[in-house]
């Protein structure tokens, strides 16, 4: 019994599931036409090429990502800030030190644009 599945195995191997040398299936027909060495050189360069692009994309938004991160900071802190300046500044007015209030108000109108202009100064780079 074992050699008749034996012969059996054989014939199907070689009868049936063997494909001919001279056939070509679908899936295997870019093969047919490879690419020369030179479109193959110029294909690992265009390859080269755009994981370059991506090693500098991702090294920007990292630096994008940490400058975000910055400015939020800021942000935290200037709020902090302008509240301080609003409780000194209602403390002066409520301990009867009006020209003081107005030069602490003036400065921090000074200080304001100032940080404005940097502001702009950056957003133009």
């Amino acid at each position: 019994m074992n050699k008749t599945f034996d012969k059996l195995e054989v014939y199907l191997m070689n009868n049936v599931f063997k494909i001919p040398y001279n056939s070509l299936l679908s899936e295997d027909s870019p093969q047919t036409n490879p690419y020369s060495n030179v479109e193959d050189k110029l294909v690992h360069k265009c390859l080269d090429d755009i994981r370059e692009q991506i090693l500098v994309a991702v090294v920007r938004n990292a630096a994008l990502k940490a400058e975000i991160k910055d400015i939020k900071c800021a942000e935290v802190v200037s709020l902090e800030n302008r509240q301080f300046i609003h409780h000194l500044s209602h403390t002066l007015k409520n301990n009867n030190a009006p020209h003081l209030q107005e030069t602490f108000s003036y400065l921090c109108w000074k200080s304001e644009n100032i940080i404005k202009k940097l502001g702009e100064d950056n957003l133009l780079q």
